[in-house]
């Protein structure tokens, strides 16, 4: 939507509502420890391989 907007000059109110079927999962750490929960290490290394592992 955002490349529509700057690229063919549209107004953003004129785009109706579009919704994605990707999503952004965000786990801290801190919290799974409290939890005393592990992450299976799958999620990790697929985050890593497809360069969307972000640490802070």
């Amino acid at each position: 939507m955002a490349q529509k907007i700057i690229e063919q000059d549209v107004r953003a109110g004129t785009i109706p509502i579009q919704i994605t079927g990707q999503y952004v999962v965000s786990i801290r750490k801190s919290a799974l420890d409290r939890r005393r929960l592990t992450l299976p290490t799958i999620y990790e290394a697929f985050g890593r391989t497809t360069a969307n592992f972000y640490e802070d």
